[in-house]
């Protein structure tokens, strides 16, 4: 601690010396009181300093996460239904496919880093890892014979056995239908704002998929006749029916696959959020993807499939 600076005592006409010396020890008590408080207070405004700024997060010890960067994600979500593929006429009867396969793929990209906003550029590759197939839910029919197929009159008229080709003694037919994304590709742009070791982003891209589908009908457990025998029935009252009474020269019907693979634009949107360690990163992701399967490039789900998705990934910097 400084030591007071010497005081200086106005000379007064005083016979007790003692009074001079008294106000000379005071008044240097006093300074240095003062003196002992002011630096109290500085020390006390430099202490908050210093821990103001250690509170202020520092750009020096945020990660940059500017350059190169590759990973791997895995996809989970649902989508809306899609007009199954119908190939001369062999239409499947499903009314409601959506294809939900989980998927997997990888990314790679480059970050832009302007302060804390961030621009990039992303490509990424992804597949189905099961085929989504529906079977149709057919009705199974089998004829016992005899079986009345018809009635009428037609005056007085004797009874007789006819036949005609063709018929249908058992149906028993199987239909299905498979779709799967083998390879989808989409480049993207992005944009975020990095907080500390977080990032916040959106990303938008188009791309396309290509796509694997299947229908097959099985009628092979069906059975259709050469020819059905028909027995005409008249009565006293000129009423008849009509009956089958047979099938002859029976075969059964035969399995058709039909497969396609095409290529249909997609559109995607996507937010998101990577927690950025010292060379990697994970990231979760909200997706809206638009495949386009008609030829009409309209965003709606009954125009193609819609599928939205979760994904998580984990990657890493160089």
């Amino acid at each position: 601690m400084s030591t007071a600076s010497p005081v200086r005592i106005m000379s007064f006409a005083t016979t007790d010396g003692n009074v001079l010396v008294a106000l000379y020890v005071r008044e240097v008590k006093l300074r240095q009181q003062r003196g002992e408080e002011i630096i109290v207070i500085f020390k006390a405004l430099g202490a908050v300093a210093c821990l103001t700024v250690m509170a202020i997060p520092s750009r020096a010890d945020t990660i940059d996460i500017s350059g190169f960067y590759l990973g791997g994600t895995l996809l989970k979500g649902t989508s809306s239904s899609i007009q199954t593929w119908e190939n001369n006429g062999l239409d499947p009867e499903i009314d409601d496919f959506r294809p939900n396969s989980p998927q997997v793929g990888a990314f790679g990209g480059y970050n832009f880093i302007d302060g804390s906003t961030l621009f990039g550029l992303e490509f990424d590759v992804r597949t189905d890892t099961t085929k989504e197939k529906q079977d149709a839910n057919l009705s199974k029919y089998e004829a016992i014979y005899p079986q009345q197929y018809g009635y009428g009159s037609g005056g007085l008229g004797h009874s007789f056995y006819s036949s005609y080709e063709g018929g249908l003694s058992r149906s028993d037919r199987r239909q299905s239908y498979s779709y799967e994304e083998t390879f989808s590709p989409t480049l993207s742009a992005r944009v975020g704002h990095q907080i500390n070791n977080v990032l916040l982003f959106a990303r938008a891209g188009a791309g396309g998929a290509l796509i694997s589908e299947k229908i097959t009908d099985d009628d092979s457990g069906s059975v259709y006749c050469g020819q059905t025998q028909t027995f005409t029935a008249y009565d006293q009252f000129g009423n008849f029916k009509n009956y089958m009474v047979g099938c002859s020269n029976p075969y059964a019907g035969k399995v058709q696959v039909k497969e396609r693979d095409s290529f249909r634009p997609t559109a995607t949107l996507a937010l998101g959020a990577e927690y950025h360690f010292e060379k990697m990163f994970a990231r979760v992701e909200g997706e809206l993807r638009h495949i386009f399967l008609d030829d009409k490039l309209l965003l709606s789900p009954s125009d193609g499939a819609t599928r939205y998705a979760i994904s998580t990934s984990i990657g890493f910097r160089f």
